[in-house]
């Protein structure tokens, strides 16, 4: 018989962000869908630069359908990784999207592991490109190669620096419950079209799921972690993040 870890299932905000930044993107072309029609059907047309005017709605449909895309990518790679995790032994809970409120800060981590061996903090990135940078830079470079073949560069947030403020939160929030357990920062890029040009020696780095789950099923804690006393504090973080939202 196969056993999986027991999944806590959180709720996911790219969903919502993704929806409504599609529905903006159909909004703002139904402009240009009408123009269009009369122009076509019945040669009606704006003058002057009003005529030009109709393309700031396409621009607008332009842009939230790009970022819905983003959004899409993120939620089919927090998909890939927890298709990933949840084939860890029973012993092991997963968490995801975990909401966290601290001193009127909020946050959320991607994945949450709670095992007998150690406890983990994933942060997932479902992004393409080749990615460059330096662990202790705020921004990273994204190389990456458009449809027409066309390469050009953008900015991204240094992911390392993500997942470093979201142990601090969680290990203070636990720290509070009477936990000091030590928990480990991972990053997974779960896009196969991605590679990653940076050394990370204290938070590892992850580009193929199969080492992301070995990696955290051979870690090597210094104390053996009470899996259902942190897993019950958890729980209460969750509801009191939850209260506070």
């Amino acid at each position: 018989m196969l056993y999986m870890a027991i999944i806590h299932k959180g709720k996911n905000d790219l969903t919502d962000k993704r929806k409504t930044n599609l529905i903006l993107a159909i909004i703002c072309i139904i402009p240009f869908v009408v123009y269009a029609y009369a122009f076509f059907a019945h040669r009606f047309h704006f003058d002057s630069i009003f005529h030009l005017a109709i393309a700031i709605p396409v621009f607008l449909s332009k842009f939230f359908y790009n970022k819905s895309k983003s959004y899409q990518s993120g939620i089919r790679g927090e998909k890939v990784t927890l298709d990933t995790l949840s084939h860890l032994p029973d012993s092991y809970h997963v968490f995801t999207s975990l909401q966290l409120s601290i001193d009127g800060r909020l946050g959320e981590i991607d994945a949450f592991i709670v095992g007998p061996n150690g406890l983990f903090v994933v942060e997932t990135k479902g992004m393409n490109g080749t990615l460059e940078g330096n662990v202790d830079d705020s921004r990273w470079t994204q190389h990456k190669i458009g449809r027409k073949g066309g390469r050009y560069s953008k900015q991204i947030n240094n992911p390392i620096k993500q997942v470093n403020r979201e142990v601090w939160m969680i290990s203070t929030l636990l720290k509070r419950e009477g936990i000091s357990s030590w928990i480990q920062g991972l990053v997974h890029f779960s896009n196969p079209e991605c590679k990653v040009n940076v050394s990370s020696p204290k938070v590892p780095i992850f580009e193929q799921e199969n080492h992301l789950y070995h990696y955290i099923i051979n870690y090597k804690s210094k104390e053996q972690v009470d899996v259902e006393r942190v897993v019950k504090s958890v729980e209460k973080i969750k509801s009191d993040a939850s209260d506070a939202a």
